[in-house]
């Protein structure tokens, strides 16, 4: 069987994994992690006591708010989005970010220019294809998300107005 054209299971996104499997005749079964918990697809309230089960959280995520300056500050690894204010002196800031975890995702981007002279950089631990993604001055909206690798480190999946060096 397939679903929706997609052969074999489909992992969901969670703090604990939750698989979509096809079933005969049509539809999908749920099960969590340990296959020990099936639910009906078309039974919500059992559909929400797996997502509780398996410590699913569907909030939107707060933004970790930072001012960066040139003598660096870090990006949260706790959450997903990392939203930038650069301090105003017309100097090239700095934004750190620490190894993360397998497969972790994390956007940075700046909201803020404190003056119009401000460019910002984020130097992560460890890159994949380089050291440093910079931003150059009139920066509002530029940033980029990245994803961790554990042997590769932070690796940019996507870019808007970086330069990688």
């Amino acid at each position: 069987d397939n679903l929706g054209g997609v052969s074999g299971n489909i992992n969901l996104i969670a703090d604990g994994d939750i698989y979509l499997r096809p079933k005969p005749g049509g539809g999908v079964h749920l099960y969590d992690s340990d296959d020990s918990a099936y639910v009906p697809s078309h039974d919500r309230h059992a559909i929400n006591k797996l997502y509780a089960d398996t410590n699913y959280n569907p909030k939107i995520s707060t933004p970790d708010a930072i001012t960066s300056a040139h003598t660096g500050v870090a990006a949260s690894l706790t959450t997903l989005n990392t939203e930038v204010t650069t301090n105003g002196d017309g100097d090239l800031d700095n934004v750190t970010l620490a190894n993360g975890t397998s497969g972790q995702i994390k956007h940075i981007y700046c909201v803020v220019e404190g003056h119009a002279g401000d460019s910002w950089k984020i130097t992560p631990a460890t890159m994949c294809g380089g050291t440093i993604i910079t931003f150059a001055a009139t920066s509002v909206g530029l940033g980029c998300t990245m994803v961790y690798a554990d042997n590769e480190g932070w690796v940019v999946v996507g870019n808007n107005g970086g330069t990688i060096s």
